[in-house]
């Protein structure tokens, strides 16, 4: 175990099982998270262009600036899935 992290999961009973859903909830949010964000820094890359940055009023480093935040903070969470999980 690394200093400083959590306690590795339990083995049976109902804490087990409530420790093993906060790790799939983890799991499968940051998934979600990731995907819609690559997928929106795509469509934002291909269909920002000039018109549309003066029709919002905002740039489009600006919009994929708000994407790539979202794409990290579904990797942290994947992250902290897989680590909670670790014995």
């Amino acid at each position: 175990m690394i200093p400083g992290l959590s306690p590795p999961l339990p083995a049976t009973g109902p804490r087990a099982l409530f420790a093993k859903a906060i790790r799939i909830l983890l799991i499968g949010s940051g998934a979600t998270l990731t995907v819609s964000a690559v997928i929106n820094l795509v469509a934002a890359w291909q269909l920002i262009d000039a018109a549309e940055e003066q029709s919002l009023g905002i740039i489009r480093q600006e919009i994929l600036g708000w994407y790539t935040g979202a794409l990290v903070a579904g990797l942290l969470l994947i992250y902290l899935g897989l680590l909670r999980g670790r014995k």
